[in-house]
Order: C-alpha cells, then sequence, then structure tokens
C-alpha cells in the first residue's frame, strides 16, 4: 500500500468515525425526546385529570344545591299542577311567586285537558314555577280583569263557548298571554314547543343553570 493509498484510507476511518458519532447522537437525542414527550404526556394527563376532578366535585356540589332547592319548592306547593276554583284562590296561589304560568279552562273542553297534561310534564323540570289550571266558569272577576276572552268551537254538532287561555305571569305582572293553541303549535303541540314558549318569555328550568 503506497503513502497515498494509506492517507485515503485514514480519510475514510475518520469520516467513518465520525458519521457513526453523529448517528449515536442523533439517537441519544431522539431518545430525549421521546422521553421528554413521555414527560409532557404524563404531565398534560394529570392536568387533565385534577381539571376533571375538579369539574366533577363542581358539578356534584352544584346538584346537590339544586336538589336542597328542589326540596324547598316542593315543599311550598310547587312542582304540581294546582287548581283554582275561586277569584281569591287565584290570587292566594301567585301571593309572593315569581314565575307563574296560568291555564283558564273550561272542564267539558277537551283541548284545555290536553293542554293541563303538557303543563303537568312540565311542572317538574320548571319546579321554581308554580303551574295553576283556573276554572273560568268560577272566577268571573278574573276574566273580565284580565280579558279572557272565549273562542267557539264547534262538538257534537253544536257551538258551544271554550276558554283556552294561558297567562305567564313573572314578578305579579302578566308577562304574555297565549290565547288558543296556534302559537303552541296547534292541536297536537309537543311539550317541547310548550318549553320553548315559556324560554321566549322569561321562564327557565333552574336545572339549566346547573348544567353550566
Amino acid at each position: 500500500m503506497t503513502g497515498l493509498q494509506r492517507k485515503a484510507a485514514l480519510v475514510r476511518q475518520v469520516h467513518d468515525n465520525v458519521l457513526s458519532a453523529l448517528l449515536e447522537k442523533e439517537r441519544e437525542v431522539e431518545v430525549e425526546l421521546h422521553q421528554l414527550r413521555q414527560v409532557e404526556t404524563k404531565i398534560s394527563h394529570l392536568h387533565d385529570d385534577d381539571t376533571l376532578e375538579r369539574f366533577r366535585e363542581s358539578r356534584l356540589q352544584k346538584l346537590k344545591q339544586m336538589h336542597v332547592k328542589r326540596l324547598e319548592f316542593l315543599n311550598n306547593g310547587f312542582g304540581r299542577l294546582v287548581d283554582v276554583d275561586s277569584d281569591a284562590h287565584f290570587f292566594d296561589v301567585c301571593r309572593n311567586t315569581q314565575y307563574v304560568v296560568a291555564h283558564f279552562y273550561r272542564p267539558t273542553t277537551t283541548r284545555c285537558q290536553y293542554v293541563d297534561g303538557k303543563m303537568h310534564e312540565l311542572r317538574q323540570t320548571y319546579f321554581t314555577t308554580k303551574f295553576i289550571r283556573v276554572n273560568a266558569e268560577r272566577t268571573p272577576f278574573l276574566c273580565e280583569r284580565f280579558n279572557i276572552w272565549c273562542i267557539p268551537t264547534v262538538r257534537s254538532m253544536q257551538q258551544r263557548h271554550t276558554t283556552r287561555q294561558i297567562m305567564i305571569i313573572v314578578d305579579g305582572k302578566t308577562n304574555h298571554s297565549i290565547v288558543g293553541l296556534d302559537e303552541l303549535g296547534g292541536d297536537g303541540f309537543t311539550v317541547d314547543e310548550f318549553a320553548r314558549i315559556l324560554n321566549k318569555h322569561g321562564i327557565t328550568p333552574p336545572d339549566a343553570d346547573a348544567a353550566h
């Protein structure tokens, strides 16, 4: 082997050694990066777990508060459909009550019974609202004061007069009146449509606040 060949072989050996060292260093860096990612992932998971636990605790506390609140309202006559058969009874039921949904009806009208059924479904969810059904035949003063008017319908080939008016009362004042069933979607309206109208006019279920 000539001197030139030995020199070339030495250069190749140095080159190979440097390349091998660089590759080894690269592998070490990759290992360190992988370990760093694992640590970051663990920290992230721990953070997520802590956040989730705090959220669960907060949610549980809100649910407990909501349960206590529900019991308080149920003990004060909320959460059920109240029958009102006199003017005085109406004012007694509505006294010191922030939210009232009053259905003025006639006992002989089947559509009124349908409305009552939907109110019955809503009463538990909207437990801070009093749902009452007011017999229009026994509350002449209220009908005159609130301008409750009769809607003619045809039943059994005879013309009869029926009352189907729903009043939404907030803080002792009439916030909105629903006359007939058109605003609710007509005959066969859903409880969701009824709830939408209530929400639109300021009455929302208290559970909605606990969900946030």
